[in-house]
């Protein structure tokens, strides 16, 4: 199932929440400044807010002519690579893809709910759990039933 498209800004100003895999991603002063080094870096002073929760992230940010991922894109690869390299680790550091919610006026109130953080309710969860459960299943070919020039 593809994923919803990002709603579009019509003044170009995102709220941004990045979620860590780890609880105490962003607890170090360290990687608090390099988060923020790279937002700067990549958004060209179009950073206006940041809030570090030991977790995760809000930015306030107005993108590109790019467009928001592809802007994103260089701060979590870095990230992301900084934080693996530094540990000895590998593999993911955020939990999800990006959440954004446009800001189209100066009033919008701006709030990442529980919803939010939630990829799907867990009514549709369990109703695509089952609906994979009731799928028949397909056999495999024997490797005798194959031609030879595939073995």
């Amino acid at each position: 199932m593809a994923r919803k498209a990002r709603e579009k800004s019509s003044t170009g100003f995102y709220a941004v929440l990045l979620r860590g895999e780890e609880e105490n991603i962003f607890k170090t002063k360290k990687n608090k400044d390099l988060f923020e080094q790279l937002m700067n870096d990549n958004f060209g002073g179009k950073v206006y807010d940041i809030k570090f929760k030991n977790d995760s992230v809000t930015v306030i940010v107005k993108e590109s002519s790019n467009g928001l991922g592809y802007d994103m894109k260089p701060v979590l690869i870095s990230f992301a690579r900084t934080y693996n390299r530094e540990r000895g680790m590998t593999g993911k550091v955020f939990k999800d893809r990006f959440k954004s919610l446009p800001i189209n006026s100066p009033s919008d109130n701006v709030d990442f709910g529980k919803s939010n953080y939630i990829s799907k309710p867990k009514q549709e969860k369990q109703k695509a759990e089952k609906k994979i459960q009731e799928e028949p299943k397909r056999e495999q070919k024997k490797k005798n039933d194959m031609p030879t020039w595939l073995l």
